[in-house]
């Protein structure tokens, strides 16, 4: 399946990208299938074939990783001078981050969307995305994810220089508190 997902990615790579998107969407394995479409997205993106890259991207059946696809597609965007429209498309794989069930992943989502945004210098959108961060990790159920989640939100806080704990200190006082009143 991976020379499958090779093959895809090659032909998009030799301006071939409808060929390499039929045999991506052809490969059995869901996951290399989708992981080849994201990257024959990005490829179409940076040849300025916005359409095709569109068509790989919604050939894409899972929302997670057309969230996270979206994400990789706007650091293309931001890579090549497209400032606004690496905005846009992460503004659109955020739209799709309410629509990802597992909370764990829409956390790292939110955790990607605010150092995207501090990239871009926007506050409100950073604090947004931690905001949303802090919103699903308090959501989680299982207590070790909900611990991990909190910490690799606070490297990304120190990584971006956020006063998390200062803004949000009551939400993070309740995660810290319940999972010690549990026996974490």
């Amino acid at each position: 399946f991976a020379r499958f997902a090779d093959s895809a990615i090659q032909y998009a790579g030799f301006e071939k990208g409808e060929r390499g998107i039929e045999i991506a969407h052809e490969i059995i394995d869901e996951e290399m299938s989708m992981k080849a479409l994201a990257q024959i997205a990005q490829i179409l993106l940076v040849q300025k074939n916005e359409t095709l890259a569109d068509q790989a991207l919604a050939a894409i059946p899972d929302n997670e990783h057309r969230m996270f696809a979206l994400v990789a597609l706007s650091d293309t965007a931001a890579a090549n001078g497209e400032l606004g429209r690496a905005v846009t498309l992460l503004d659109e794989a955020k739209a799709l981050a309410e629509e990802v069930p597992q909370l764990a992943s829409r956390a790292s989502a939110y955790m990607e969307f605010a150092k995207r945004s501090a990239k871009f210098d926007d506050a409100a959108r950073v604090d947004s995305a931690v905001r949303h961060c802090l919103e699903s990790i308090t959501s989680i159920r299982d207590e070790s994810i909900k611990a991990s989640s909190l910490a690799e939100l606070s490297s990304v806080a120190d990584e971006l220089e956020l006063p998390v704990a200062e803004k949000y200190g009551e939400i993070v006082r309740s995660i810290v508190t319940k999972a010690l009143q549990r026996g974490m």
